[in-house]
């Protein structure tokens, strides 16, 4: 059995707290708000999302999100998702199948970045460092002063280069339309190799059906028969 996440409920690009450090100018900054105001402000930026419930009948699930100026694309298992925010429109695709439909109401996904927003001024501390990705990284634990969102993260920072490089959340999941008999169970979803202002290829984010495919009026849970 596989969770399928919805384009948007990384929620794990998380967040800022207000640890100060003393520029050369004496103005107080926190490093982590800098890193924040740096990362919603990018241009661009590319990740690998793996999410892990925690519980027998489920198995990672990975995602590589795509994201630049309005538009993002989500790339997962067979389904591809692109989004185009301004014009509230999106196209799924199903590369095995060669089939696609279209769907309109955007709105109802979080671009990646908004998150930076969402998360700014959490509680949290310094915890130490790790190596990621080539890096030694600051690693901060944050927890939000919300009771509407619970959840536990830990946010690691480039102090060079002052980018996010990893993101970790962990949080509770409802698991009971699922497997009957469960509530809910933990999961973990982990952001890494981060690709901040990067140049993308536009036609990653085209919202045009590729030619020789099948384009249909909903979701396919399933491969399409083959004629006899």
């Amino acid at each position: 059995m596989r969770l399928v996440r919805a384009l948007g409920a990384t929620a794990a690009l998380a967040t800022a707290v207000t640890i100060a450090v003393v520029l050369g100018t004496g103005s107080p900054v926190s490093a982590l708000d800098a890193a924040v105001a740096k990362a919603k402000n990018a241009k661009s930026v590319k990740f690998v999302s793996t999410m892990v419930v925690h519980h027998k009948e489920f198995e990672p699930q990975v995602s590589t999100t795509y994201y630049q100026g309005t538009k993002a694309r989500v790339e997962q298992e067979n389904q591809v998702r692109v989004v185009d925010y301004a014009t509230s429109q999106a196209l799924f695709l199903h590369p095995d199948w060669k089939y696609a439909f279209r769907m309109k109401g955007t709105q109802k996904y979080e671009p990646p970045l908004d998150h930076f927003n969402t998360f700014v001024n959490a509680r949290g501390r310094k915890e130490g460092t790790d190596a990621v990705g080539g890096v030694t990284a600051d690693r901060y634990h944050l927890k939000l002063d919300r009771k509407d969102d619970p959840r536990d993260y830990r946010l690691w920072i480039d102090p060079r280069a002052g980018w996010p490089v990893k993101v970790e959340t962990k949080g509770k999941i409802d698991l009971s339309g699922a497997i009957p008999g469960e509530k809910e169970g933990d999961y973990t979803v982990t952001d890494d190799r981060f690709e901040w202002d990067a140049a993308f290829d536009e036609k990653l984010f085209s919202l045009d059906v590729p030619p020789g495919w099948e384009l249909g009026d909903g979701p396919r849970m399933a491969p399409p028969e083959r004629k006899k």
